[in-house]
């Protein structure tokens, strides 16, 4: 599990992201196999499938909402500083491998 202001800072990204791309969600999970375990994120679920972009072999960016390609690529560097901590913090913990790919990673899952 991570530390509550990491926390906290995933869930701010996400909530400038909703604003600033006009999304109804963002939310950061982990992948854990074939399972993805919620990390944190913000806004409200649609009653449709959310989108995913792999953001490190351990990290998946779940959003709801329209999201064209050049805002798909704003959505991956205003994250990307974010990954590279987070996937730090997981791997300082226990939680995460260092290097390698995570495997199932590349297979569409809900979280």
């Amino acid at each position: 599990m991570l530390a509550s202001p990491i926390t906290r800072l995933i869930e701010q990204r996400c909530k400038d992201l909703c604003g600033r791309l006009g999304l109804a969600q963002v939310y950061v999970t982990q992948i854990l196999g074939r399972r993805r375990h919620f990390l944190a994120g913000y806004g409200r679920p649609l009653p449709c499938k959310p989108e995913q972009m792999l953001l490190s072999p351990h990290l998946i960016v779940f959003w709801q909402g329209e999201l064209a390609e050049p805002a798909r690529e704003i959505l991956r560097t205003n994250l990307q500083n974010l990954t590279d901590f987070v996937e730090q913090q997981l791997v300082e913990s226990g939680q995460g491998r260092s290097g390698g790919s995570a495997p199932g990673s590349d297979e569409a899952m809900w979280p």
